[in-house]
């Protein structure tokens, strides 16, 4: 069998004639590279030599090419997979084929679902290649690649760079994303407020939130309709989001965590979740708030844990699903987004611990332009949603803190980031609070079943706040934190999104 290469570049196809056992042994010799083998009763794990004799089914794998052979009669059937052109005496399946190369999961070698221990070679970096007709984005096979194995300084300085999802070819945008550092101090612990009474000294009410979109947001249900679901009879999928009597719906629970965020950020506290990652990359005290003892007897939450809670605290902060205004959202082109990489080596410091939190950076206009993607149903620029949030028991710095977050500093202009398509420049929403109502004392709320809230609202309530603000900034914000946040989410900006890799 003829091996000189009859075309270049992406290549999927079949052999024209099955062959004999001895030709595709010595084809395999020939190539060189890694095994997978497969028996009716076992398999042989990732190997590099092949036994004497050869298995009904298997694959032989390098960098370039995957070639996968089927017993038919006593001679095998064979697939060629490759990136680096065809062979002559194989035919081309139909389709526009183009390869796209992903990170690879090995199972682990005590698997039970195969016969047999798993087994892999050591110093070799496995991935999966991606076969897909372009004209219609199908995967039709996955085949696998080997490569010397990159050392961890290697690795980490190709990610950072080049993210596999794109090639090396592409302009390097400006990154569009900030690291806010941790407070050098560790986090001051306090007992929770409680919801048991409205103590005197706490403030309790609500604030009406009017949102707007300043560049299109799209917070995803996870489910994918037709469009004809939508109202949107020419688009054949769309990604959703949440809709009341066709007006777009935004989860109370994706504001909170919005908001939580940016309030653990300039104030000194945890994070708000770990997983064993994570806690590999932050000093013990940075821990997500836990009870330290059975009776609570120890303080145990952080400024941010007080209000939007904790594991066995409710939190002081309730947030209404924001809905929208009218009915007249869009349906636009969501490009693809990069992978996350969080051992990035611009995510940790010079003791390989976390660097900070990390936010993205507003833009002008969101990205809606991209090769891969997929339509998704948005809430076009201007678009207005109204929620209202409750909270008793607030200290007048925890409500001044919150107030700064969604904005309400004029010495730090700031807007909420929310939803998906952060890196690309979605998700910029702008905050005005509508009103204020702040109930009354104890004895006045006891005094009269009709006992009303005293509202606030235009200049009077630009006045009831500024003690507020004031104490956040003397009592609980981070100054430096805070500085470095209100630079990532100013708003308005004159900063474009990424258009390619960053």
């Amino acid at each position: 069998m003829s091996q000189s290469i009859s075309k270049t570049g992406t290549f999927v196809g079949v052999s024209t004639q099955a062959i004999a056992p001895e030709t595709l042994r010595t084809l395999l010799d020939q190539q060189g590279g890694y095994y997978f083998l497969t028996w009716p009763h076992t398999t042989s794990g990732i190997i590099t030599r092949l036994p004497k004799e050869l298995s009904p089914e298997g694959r032989m794998f390098n960098a370039e090419r995957e070639l996968r052979w089927q017993r038919k009669g006593k001679n095998y059937e064979l697939l060629l997979l490759s990136n680096a052109g065809g062979w002559d005496a194989f035919e081309p399946l139909e389709g526009d084929w183009q390869c796209s190369d992903r990170p690879a999961v090995l199972f682990p070698k005590t698997e039970t679902r195969f016969s047999g221990r798993l087994r892999y070679p050591q110093g070799v970096e496995f991935q999966q290649r991606y076969f897909f007709d372009a004209q219609t984005a199908t995967v039709h096979f996955v085949a696998l690649t080997a490569h010397p194995a990159e050392s961890k300084t290697e690795k980490i300085c190709r990610l950072a760079r080049f993210p596999m999802s794109y090639s090396s070819d592409q302009p390097i945008s400006s990154k569009p994303y900030e690291l806010v550092p941790f407070p050098k101090q560790s986090p001051k612990l306090e007992h929770p407020a409680g919801h048991d009474r409205y103590k005197a000294d706490h403030l309790h009410g609500s604030l009406e939130l009017s949102l707007t979109v300043g560049t299109t947001l799209h917070v995803s249900t996870g489910v994918i309709a037709t469009g004809k679901d939508i109202d949107k009879s020419g688009i054949p999928l769309v990604k959703t989001m949440m809709v009341e009597q066709k007006k777009l719906v935004i989860p109370g629970s994706s504001l909170k965590g919005v908001v939580r965020s940016a309030y653990e950020a300039i104030t000194n506290s945890t994070l708000g979740a770990d997983t064993k990652e994570s806690k590999k990359l932050v000093d013990e005290e940075r821990y997500q708030c836990k009870k330290k003892d059975k009776d609570f007897k120890r303080p145990w939450l952080c400024p941010a844990s007080q209000v939007f809670g904790a594991m066995d605290w409710q939190g002081l902060l309730q947030f209404s699903d924001a809905t929208g205004t009218s009915s007249n959202f869009k349906v636009d082109f969501m490009p693809s987004l990069y992978q996350p990489r969080p051992k990035c080596s611009e995510y940790v410091n010079e003791k390989g611990r976390a660097a900070g939190r990390k936010f993205y950076y507003h833009a002008v206009e969101a990205i809606n332009r991209a090769k891969y993607g997929v339509d998704a149903q948005q809430a076009g620029r201007h678009y207005q949603f109204t929620t209202a949030l409750n909270f008793p028991n607030l200290t007048p710095a925890q409500l001044g803190t919150v107030l700064i977050v969604l904005g309400q500093d004029s010495d730090y202009p700031m807007a909420l980031k929310v939803g998906g398509g952060k890196p690309i420049g979605m998700g910029t929403m702008t905050v005005t609070v509508a009103s204020l109502n702040l109930m009354g004392s104890n004895f006045d709320r006891y005094r009269s079943y009709a006992a009303e809230p005293e509202q606030y609202s235009g200049e009077q309530l630009i006045t009831q706040i500024q003690p507020w603000l004031a104490a956040a900034h003397r009592e609980l914000i981070e100054s430096a934190q805070l500085a470095d946040l209100a630079e990532v989410l100013k708003y308005p900006t004159d900063r474009e999104a990424p258009a390619g890799m960053y």
